[in-house]
């Protein structure tokens, strides 16, 4: 699939609160038919730094593709914030393709403190 270009961008955001605790939950939402994986932005307004692990979700389980360290406030202040496909993965992968029997989840290593949160905002391009 990589061999064609995308043509129908989806972005979703999703937070994380302190209620949410360890569990994973989709941050990719629901994308109709295949697609890529083109980006995963993530910020913290938390005092204490984080770490998020990224899966492949289907219903045969959870797969995990990558994680980040979140430094304690991420994307604020000056601070950039973290992307997964250029941080996490290998130089030579521009992004990850897809069937929509996928989501992407994520989870949060500890309970984030309180009063914060965590928010991952994807970006697909459905083929």
């Amino acid at each position: 699939m990589g061999q064609f270009a995308t043509t129908q961008p989806v972005t979703t955001s999703t937070a994380f609160l302190p209620a949410d605790t360890t569990v994973a939950k989709s941050v990719s939402g629901v994308v109709n038919g295949p697609y890529r994986l083109l980006g995963i932005l993530v910020t913290s307004d938390d005092t204490a730094p984080r770490n998020i692990t990224f899966y492949a979700h289907t219903v045969a389980g959870s797969f995990p593709i990558g994680s980040l360290a979140l430094p304690a406030g991420t994307g604020f202040a000056g601070v950039k914030p973290a992307e997964f496909v250029n941080d996490a993965l290998p130089a030579s992968v521009s992004g990850l393709d897809f069937t929509s029997a996928f989501q992407i989840y994520a989870a949060i290593d500890t309970t984030i403190t309180a009063a914060h949160q965590v928010t991952v905002t994807t970006f697909v391009g459905q083929y």
